[in-house]
């Protein structure tokens, strides 16, 4: 799948090591996104935030929404994970993005966030992050930094399997940040974040880059076996 430009441009926020590079990528498109303003804030602001509301999209299958994307290891062993268009009606894997939004000003808004993302047979990848909500004519663009993120093999096996094929391995990148973002048309009027929305198709993809000790660890030599796989 052809990954949106916006994620890579956003890597250009992040602040940490010029050995930073990219080793893991995901887009999904169609997920099935809306806004609540009448939601609870689903995480933490800061005391002075203005709260406006919940937006969360969601993989969806049938209503007018076929999700479908892919998330791949980018570094050897390579590999990828594929969700094929409408992969949510099989029920196995799923998509969960949610982002408390404060502070809109009828241009910007405030996002704090996470995103969740379960494999065919339970590896479970999640992240956090925080960035900046854009109202551009009819449309709405976030990007932001991830944080924190990782892989759990609680209900998995430690590989990650495509609900549609293909599968990587992550047990040597435990820890990721990143850089993530978001495109969807809302169905409002062009009010933003002033009045609900949705379901509205909606955009994500992201590119992670290894937290700073892991990178730290890659400069100790613990990686070499995987640069003489990519050799």
């Amino acid at each position: 799948m052809k990954k949106c430009i916006t994620a890579i441009a956003g890597l250009a926020l992040m602040s940490g090591s010029a050995m930073a590079f990219d080793v893991m990528s995901f887009g999904f498109t169609d997920l099935a996104g809306e806004f609540d303003t009448g939601a609870m804030p689903a995480h933490t602001l800061d005391m002075t935030d203005v709260f406006d509301g919940v937006f969360i999209a969601m993989a969806t299958s049938g209503g007018g929404f076929d999700t479908g994307g892919d998330f791949s290891r980018l570094v050897g062993p390579e590999g990828t994970a594929e969700f094929d268009s409408g992969f949510e009606a099989g029920g196995f894997g799923d998509v969960t993005i949610t982002i408390t939004t404060a502070n809109f000003d009828g241009m910007t808004a405030k996002g704090v966030g996470d995103v969740e993302i379960i494999d065919a047979d339970g590896d479970t990848f999640t992240a956090t992050f925080e960035g900046t909500w854009f109202a551009t004519g009819p449309f709405l663009f976030f990007n932001a930094v991830i944080d924190a993120a990782s892989f759990s093999t609680e209900l998995g096996d430690g590989n990650f399997d495509g609900p549609s094929g293909g599968e990587f391995e992550y047990a040597d990148f435990p820890f990721l940040d990143g850089a993530f973002s978001l495109l969807l048309r809302p169905d409002n009027g062009g009010m933003g974040f002033d009045s609900d929305f949705g379901p509205r198709s909606t955009q994500a993809d992201a590119v992670l880059v290894p937290a700073p000790g892991v990178l730290a660890l890659a400069g100790m030599g613990l990686f070499a076996a995987a640069g003489r796989r990519r050799g």
